[in-house]
C-alpha cells in the first residue's frame, strides 16, 4: 500500500490564511461548544447520514474547528475500496489543512476489497489492511499534547465530507 511521507501541517488560523474564506466557512463564528454538540450523534459506533447540503457544511465547519483546537490527529478510514479510502484520506487531510507533498498513485492496491486505512499527522505514518467489518466512513481522533488542547474521537463521519 503507498504512505504518505511529507504531509506538512499549514497555519490553521483561519483569520490569516488568504485562501480561506472565515465567513464562507464559518470556522471562526462557531463556538468550541456548538461544535461539540453538533458531533455527539456521531459517536463512533453509527454513520449518520448527511442528506442535504446545510448539514454537511454545519458538520464539516465543526469538525475543522475541532480539529484546529488538537496538537494532531490520526484518521481511520473504512471503506468500499482503497481508491475512495485513499481519496477521503486526501479530501478530509487538506480540509484540515495538511498539504501533500507525495501524491497516491493511480493503482492503490485491490479495488475489489474493502480497505482500512489509519494515518497519524504526528509522525505521517500510513497503515493500510484488507477490512472485514460493516463500518464505512472515517473516525478523526484528535490528541493533546499541550494542555488545554482538544483530545476527542469524532466518527465514522462520511467519507465525502469535504467533497
Amino acid at each position: 500500500m503507498p504512505s504518505l511521507q511529507s504531509f506538512h501541517k499549514d497555519s490553521l488560523d483561519w483569520n490569516d490564511d488568504p485562501d480561506n474564506n472565515c465567513e464562507e466557512n464559518n470556522v471562526s463564528t462557531i463556538s468550541l461548544e456548538r461544535a461539540r454538540t453538533l458531533l455527539v450523534p456521531f459517536n463512533g459506533k453509527d454513520r449518520l447520514q448527511l442528506d442535504n447540503a446545510s448539514d454537511r457544511q454545519e458538520i464539516a465547519i465543526a469538525l475543522k474547528a475541532l480539529v484546529a483546537e488538537s496538537d494532531y490527529q490520526t484518521l481511520g478510514v473504512c471503506a468500499e475500496t482503497a481508491a475512495a479510502g485513499y481519496a477521503a484520506l486526501v479530501q478530509y487531510l487538506a480540509a484540515f489543512g495538511y498539504t501533500d507533498g507525495q501524491d497516491f498513485p493511480q493503482d492503490c492496491g485491490s479495488d475489489k476489497e474493502p480497505i482500512y486505512i489509519k494515518f497519524n499527522t504526528r509522525n505521517s505514518q500510513t497503515y493500510a489492511e484488507a477490512y472485514s467489518g460493516p463500518s464505512r466512513g472515517v473516525l478523526v481522533c484528535c490528541h493533546a499534547v499541550s494542555e488545554g488542547s482538544n483530545t476527542d474521537i469524532y466518527g465514522y463521519l462520511p467519507l465525502n465530507l469535504f467533497d
